[in-house]
């Protein structure tokens, strides 16, 4: 089984479509990618999108944060939200395997 350690942190969202809300990078990723859906992409791990994503959580209206970043973002941001880490493999069973879906979509 394939481990698919890339994957962005994931936040139930509601109401998180605006800058003053989401914070610039986030929401920048949102006006370009608009079909990101209820899900919020970390954008790195530098400070600046840590601050980014620590404000965006804290600010939206959540019961539950649901991270499947492989990082501990308990470690390295202060969530005022109840968090969830989750893990997850990947078991691909025939064609087309994700490899060969990204490669289609991203490699020219």
């Amino acid at each position: 089984m394939a481990q698919v350690g890339w994957l962005p942190a994931v936040l139930a969202l509601r109401n998180c479509r605006s800058a003053a809300i989401c914070g610039w990078s986030i929401a920048a990723t949102y006006q370009k990618y608009t079909t990101t859906g209820p899900i919020l992409p970390a954008m790195g791990y530098g400070e600046e999108q840590m601050r980014d994503l620590e404000a965006t959580i804290n600010n939206s209206d959540v019961d539950l944060v649901i991270s499947a970043t492989p990082i501990d973002l308990n470690r390295v941001i202060k969530v005022r939200k109840p968090m969830q880490r989750v893990r997850y493999e990947l078991q691909e069973i025939g064609q087309p395997t994700l490899e060969d879906v990204l490669k289609a979509k991203f490699v020219k």
